[in-house]
């Protein structure tokens, strides 16, 4: 998963907040700029983050990454 994959996820509120913000103001219809907002915020609000910050949802997506990376292990 990438860092801003994850980052979205953990921030699909707020990001769906700016959307429907730029729906009013625009008259847009969610139907035809859903996927390109979401694309703009995440991209945005990812890009504002802090270093700190931008590098904890590194860590933790390399953590995922790694997790999935695994085999399953089996349970008798």
């Amino acid at each position: 998963m990438s860092t801003v994959k994850l980052f979205a996820k953990e921030n699909s509120g707020h990001i769906k907040q700016k959307m429907a913000e730029e729906h009013t103001e625009c008259k847009l219809t969610p139907k035809k700029s859903n996927l390109q907002l979401h694309h703009k915020y995440k991209n945005q609000l990812f890009n504002e983050l802090d270093a700190t910050t931008r590098l904890k949802y590194e860590g933790k997506a390399a953590n995922l990454n790694a997790c999935m990376a695994r085999p399953p292990t089996r349970k008798d």
